[in-house]
């Protein structure tokens, strides 16, 4: 005690008093640094929806930067617009580490804004979100906790996907094999919307696309067709995504990204955990909103029940390791569209519209021709 006093009595004269005790026992915070890019443009309700979702999440100690890159507008049409994303940033306060605005002087575009955003970190993550995103207020919490545990460890792992399971490449899931995570797989399909990639990764990466792009201007990363899915037809059709970039670079590199899904190995999971959704909005990828797997309220689940799951197993913190890309197959998604399985909590309209679809379909056989009141009846021949 007499120690104590002294002490303080010394830093009276230096500084605000702190015992020993609270000095010697406060540990420095652990939790993996992360750096937030945001990319946004013209769609300022999707920016103030991705941005109040980030501000609500828990981070507990962590430092967690967040750097918002706002490309200019590509028309007079499109300005307004742009400044109304301006105002939304001006108003919003961060308070969880730095806070920083980068506004473009001339139209970038989706793939290129990705290709520009900042090189190096001192984080240890860089994670990239497109403004229609939203997150969970367990995301980084989660995430956390695999990072703690060594599953995003590796160095064919460049990283962690905030949105759960296959989106257009099928990785065949193990259920019963205890040497592994039943939950928790690599995959070399880009992670089209939440990844948190590993910042030395993220720099490789960058340092490719541009290596490429200085050799040859034109320079598209094309695959071998057999292993293609839809990626080289993006780039065929000229659409201004960097996901095929993603995927050349991994089947060059060997790469892969930590991914997850709760629901496909576990019966206990009657709907699947999403840590991020994506709106998917009218925007450089969207004509027109789609409505799949943006519900909102399927960002919530119980942390506790899903940290405890992910801990429970023999080899828990193993993910399920990528064999080889398989030829020839089919991508989940088709060329009008989606096709994998719709979310339990899809809508009515969702429904509706299947239900015409299939009414249409009918009706333009020589078999049935539609009667009042969606009704459909034979139609009678001779």
């Amino acid at each position: 005690m007499t120690q104590v006093l002294l002490f303080c009595i010394h830093q009276m004269y230096t500084e605000p008093c702190v015992s020993p005790s609270v000095l010697m026992y406060t540990e420095p915070c652990v939790s993996p640094s992360v750096l937030i890019v945001v990319l946004t443009s013209v769609r300022a309700r999707s920016l103030q929806r991705l941005l109040s979702s980030l501000a609500a999440a828990d981070y507990g100690c962590a430092q967690v930067d967040l750097k918002i890159y706002v490309d200019a507008p590509k028309d007079e049409r499109t300005a307004t617009q742009v400044l109304q994303t301006l105002e939304v940033i001006t108003r919003f306060v961060w308070d969880q580490g730095a806070f920083d605005v980068v506004r473009r002087l001339a139209h970038a575009g989706l793939s290129q804004s990705w290709f520009e955003t900042v090189y190096y970190s001192s984080k240890e993550y860089v994670a990239i979100f497109e403004d229609d995103m939203e997150v969970s207020p367990h995301f980084y919490k989660l995430f956390e906790f695999i990072h703690m545990n060594g599953a995003v460890a590796g160095s064919t792992n460049t990283g962690f996907c905030l949105h759960p399971n296959d989106w257009e490449v099928a990785i065949p899931k193990i259920c019963d094999d205890k040497t592994h995570s039943k939950y928790l797989y690599l995959s070399p399909e880009p992670c089209n919307w939440g990844p948190i990639w590993k910042q030395e990764e993220w720099r490789k990466y960058l340092d490719w696309v541009i290596a490429n792009r200085v050799r040859e201007p034109t320079f598209k990363p094309y695959v071998s067709e057999d292993i293609a899915y839809n990626y080289n037809r993006y780039l065929h059709e000229g659409k201004d995504v960097q996901s095929s970039w993603v995927w050349r670079f991994n089947h060059d590199f060997s790469k892969q990204q930590l991914r997850y899904t709760f629901k496909t190995c576990d019966v206990g999971y009657e709907n699947e955990v999403f840590l991020a959704i994506n709106h998917k909005e009218p925007g450089e990828h969207y004509q027109r909103k789609e409505d799949l797997d943006n519900d909102p309220s399927l960002l919530e689940f119980d942390l506790g029940k899903s940290m405890r799951n992910l801990a429970s197993e023999n080899g828990a913190f193993v993910p399920q390791a990528f064999n080889k890309y398989a030829k020839n197959v089919t991508s989940l998604i088709s060329v009008r569209g989606r096709t994998r399985p719709i979310s339990a909590r899809g809508t009515w309209g969702t429904c509706l519209w299947l239900f015409v679809v299939l009414v249409v379909l009918a009706c333009a056989s020589n078999h049935v021709e539609a009667v009042p009141g969606f009704g459909v009846r034979r139609r009678l021949h001779g």
